[in-house]
């Protein structure tokens, strides 16, 4: 939108001061019945008119105090010229001979008025400001600004567009009507559109309303031309040696110190990056993506895994959208794998005696690693045995895919990782039960075996005592798979559940923020701690069809119809002739739009389940199937 330029703001004030503009209320009949009526302040529509009047009228005196002063210039011209001439009679000259020349003072005033009459046609009654605000290099930006006639005559006005055209500056309606009338309004949308190689820092272009029969305008459209960059805390990480099987982390500060959000993401090009694809990719970040808005920090994690000993230099490379620029981040680790030094590399043992219990030899061994290790004998240490039988058991690390695993670096002395322990006794108890029925199930089949009967006669029944047997190992069977069903069900369920809160205790949370904040992840940590429901509302429509909600297939059949209905319109407007300057109102993503009473549906039905139980932190507003934010905050409160 359009302001009062500081120096037309400092003309005006100078002039209230003054007591020069005086208010009066000079609004037609066809304008008071436009205007908003109510008691107590004026709304904002009231107000805009009386600062356009005044406006208005501080034009009006200082375009007459402007032409004052040209009337005063122009007397004292044309009062030097008499005195000139009238010098030039008293003095006898030659017919052909050189004019007489006026005296200094009287050049420099005729200077002066001269100039003067040069800028008489140059009168800029008032600059306003249209102000893009921070811009891309390369991108474009929209802004409106309304025009009003507070006068009571016709106006005609155009726009120089020429200058239009030469500064990237397009204006919708590009020819404003012949005819201006009293009291109308007419708005204006500006399209600026930047090149790639512009400038960066501030611009102003000036470009003047030229009123027919009248004073001039100034517009001046004023933006900062930037581009978006990532600033880190330093440009080269130092990991030192890192035990191969291990990883090291170290944390860089990423900072947007532009005033445009950076969109910034990690690209890894082997080739460039100074590693071959074979290789594989030896550093890496977390997270690997982010969105920054101006001023705002992110820690990252740059992580070195060796996978062999070797020293490694590595070049990570970021972009940010809409800047062609790398930014890269030299790293540099050095892999090393776990050593022991034997001072003898071979014992001998000597002669030992036949009825000796056993032969002892001491050797020396040293640690070249600069923190404790621990040793053991691969061939007699029974606990590295069994340490090794678990990770064998772990399924994590045993799948199709091979997946890492990281858990805590286990320091010299310490015990084994007591989740992967407790992880592997709950696997070998499920093993356990899961061969007992096995074991129950080939037993029944073998021992209870009922031989055929003979042709024509009854299938002899088992003993007594063998029939008592199998229903007690029948019995045990059922419970030992009843066992087995709960421990199948505690892996499936994901969370407890909740204890339900009274409608009218609960609390929920609406998060709103620009894309890419965070807001998901707070979703996440807000849902572990306070145990609410996580709602994506992006994803309320197919939710509703997965779990066949009652209210799912009269909004299916809503939208169905309307696509039919987008089809059938999409057509019509095909066929139909356009003029040149006609817009095309035709929309086909209203057509995917639902009314509220099923919003307030869906809305209704989702919330009822058990997750919701506590309250509600709705996540993701932005969906095809209403229009803005606003519509399903409008559906939820």
């Amino acid at each position: 939108m359009t302001r009062l330029s500081p120096t037309g703001l400092i003309k005006q004030n100078k002039l209230l001061e003054k007591n020069k503009v005086k208010y009066d209320a000079k609004f037609t009949s066809s304008e008071v019945k436009v205007m908003p009526t109510g008691k107590g302040k004026p709304d904002k529509f009231q107000m805009d008119l009386f600062q356009m009047d005044v406006e208005a009228e501080t034009d009006r005196l200082y375009l007459c105090e402007k032409l004052l002063e040209q009337q005063e210039i122009l007397q004292a011209r044309t009062a030097i010229k008499f005195n000139e001439s009238k010098q030039n009679a008293s003095v006898v000259a030659p017919k052909k001979g050189p004019k007489a020349s006026p005296s200094k003072t009287q050049a420099v005033e005729l200077d002066k008025s001269g100039l003067a009459a040069e800028d008489e046609d140059k009168v800029i009654v008032s600059n306003y400001i249209c102000d893009f605000g921070h811009m891309v290099v390369g991108s474009s930006k929209r802004r409106t600004f309304r025009m009003t006639n507070c006068g009571k005559n016709n106006l005609g006005f155009t726009f120089d567009t020429r200058i239009l055209q030469q500064i990237g500056i397009a204006i919708d309606p590009n020819k404003p009507p012949k005819v201006f009338p009293p009291n109308t309004s007419m708005q204006f949308t500006v399209l600026f559109s930047t090149r790639k190689n512009a400038r960066h820092g501030k611009v102003r272009h000036v470009v003047p309303i030229h009123l027919s029969y009248g004073p001039s305008y100034n517009i001046e459209f004023v933006a900062n031309m930037t581009i978006p960059e990532l600033s880190m805390s330093t440009d080269s990480v130092e990991f030192n040696k890192v035990c191969v099987g291990t990883r090291k982390i170290i944390r860089v500060r990423f900072e947007n110190k532009k005033e445009v959000p950076c969109d910034w993401w990690y690209y890894f090009k082997p080739d460039v990056a100074g590693v071959s694809a074979k290789e594989g990719e030896k550093f890496s970040v977390s997270p690997t993506s982010g969105y920054l808005l101006p001023g705002q920090k992110q820690t990252v994690d740059v992580i070195f895994t060796p996978t062999h000993e070797k020293l490694i230099t590595q070049k990570l490379q970021f972009k940010c959208k809409e800047n062609n620029k790398i930014f890269a981040l030299n790293v540099k680790g050095h892999g090393v794998n776990y050593a022991l030094d034997i001072v003898e590399s071979s014992i001998e043992m000597g002669p030992v005696l036949p009825y000796d219990k056993s032969a002892v030899k001491t050797i020396e061994i040293k640690n070249p690693m600069p923190f404790p290790i621990e040793v053991y004998s691969s061939d007699f240490d029974k606990q590295f045995v069994e340490e090794e039988e678990i990770l064998k058991r772990f399924e994590p690390l045993n799948n199709e895919k091979g997946d890492v695993i990281f858990e805590r670096l286990r320091k010299a002395g310490q015990e084994f990782w007591p989740n992967i322990r407790e992880a592997d006794e709950k696997k070998r108890h499920y093993d356990s039960l899961v061969a007992q029925v096995k074991a129950l199930q080939d037993r029944l089949d073998k021992e209870f075996v009922v031989p055929p009967p003979e042709e024509g006669k009854d299938p002899e029944p088992l003993p007594d005592d063998k029939q008592e047997l199998k229903s007690k190992l029948e019995a045990d069977k059922a419970d030992i798979e009843a066992k087995i069903a709960e421990i199948d069900a505690e892996k499936t369920v994901s969370k407890k559940t909740i204890t339900k809160v009274k409608k009218r205790d609960r609390l929920s949370v609406i998060l709103f923020g620009p894309e890419k904040c965070g807001k998901s992840t707070i979703a996440y940590f807000l849902s572990e701690e306070q145990q609410r429901g996580v709602v994506n509302l992006s994803e309320l429509l197919s939710w509703c069809e997965k779990n066949s909600t009652p209210s799912y297939p009269e909004v299916a059949k809503y939208l169905l119809d309307r696509d039919e209905e987008c089809k059938v319109q999409e057509e019509l407007e095909k066929k139909k002739k356009k003029k040149k300057d006609e817009v095309d109102e035709f929309d086909p993503k209203i057509y995917k739009h639902l009314p509220k009473d099923m919003l307030v549906k869906l809305i209704a039905e989702r919330t009822s389940y058990e997750d919701c139980n506590a309250g509600i932190i709705f996540d993701n507003l932005a969906s095809e199937n209403w229009p803005n934010e606003n519509a399903i905050v409008d559906a939820i409160c």
